[in-house]
């Protein structure tokens, strides 16, 4: 009677073995598409940037040198660091927006039509941009910019 138990355990182990290597195991995943839930600006003080606080909104000071270039990276420039929560988000693909038309000394660095969060100051600007989720507009941070 042992032995015919442990043959038939034998059995059963060799043969889910046998099953599971050919049809294998179905992967389910839930909740395939993870929303955007907040933006984050998260640059730090660095050299001649000041970042600060007004209002609730956080504000990033930097001095005007000279007309910045983003071909040669040159001149005033402010690379926008930012952070998409949560940090598994499905699409993280975030844009700008301020306006452009009352700015025309701000110039964002843009790759394939999409920009990349460098921006050239080519004069004096103090503006609030808006950084908000491709993905759900209704998420977004204000930043203020004052270049002095």
């Amino acid at each position: 009677m042992r032995k015919s138990i442990l043959i038939a355990i034998a059995i059963v182990y060799v043969a889910s073995i046998v099953v599971v290597s050919v049809f294998g195991l179905k992967a389910t995943m839930y909740q395939s598409n993870i929303q955007v839930t907040g933006i984050e600006c998260v640059n730090q003080d660095k050299g001649e940037i000041f970042i600060g606080e007004t209002n609730g909104i956080k504000t990033i000071t930097m001095n005007f040198t000279e007309p910045g270039d983003l071909e040669s990276l040159t001149g005033t420039i402010l690379q926008l660091e930012i952070r998409v929560l949560p940090d598994d988000a499905t699409n993280k693909e975030i844009g700008f927006r301020y306006a452009r038309e009352n700015y025309p000394q701000v110039h964002f660095h843009q790759i394939e039509g999409r920009e990349t969060g460098a921006i050239a100051f080519t004069g004096i600007a103090t503006f609030t941009l808006t950084i908000y989720s491709l993905d759900v507009p209704s998420i977004y941070t204000q930043v203020l910019i004052d270049v002095v």
